[in-house]
């Protein structure tokens, strides 16, 4: 994960073809921290934030101290009291008919809401 790693190879996420359903794992992250009068922040991103978003390690952890309500003038003067935490989660996408035929072919009903 790339806030442990600064190679320019590390990806934020991987994807993986597992028959018809695709498998994406992504890496979430989670900082607790303190200010200079020992106020306590806390704050996390899914993992598809950074991602979607196009941060850099820095930028993402510059929204993420922004987002835990750090009002100091450099998110960079935490970084000395931030503990780091990461965590992944995998999101499997199919189409309704791989759905239907994963199923053997047996009927499936659906309400179409509008």
């Amino acid at each position: 994960f790339f806030f442990f790693n600064d190679t320019a190879t590390t990806e934020i996420y991987t994807e993986q073809i597992v028959g018809s359903v695709r498998c994406v794992q992504e890496t979430g992250i989670n900082i607790d921290f303190k200010d200079k009068n020992g106020n306590e922040y806390g704050g996390t991103f899914l993992p598809e934030v950074a991602k979607e978003q196009g941060w850099d390690k820095d930028t993402t952890l510059e929204h993420l101290v922004k987002k835990a309500g750090y009002r100091g003038k450099n998110w960079r003067d935490v970084l000395n009291t931030m503990t780091v935490e990461t965590y992944e989660s995998s999101k499997f996408e199919l189409t309704f008919e791989e759905y239907k035929k994963m199923r053997g072919g047996t009927s499936v009903s659906y309400t179409h809401l509008t």
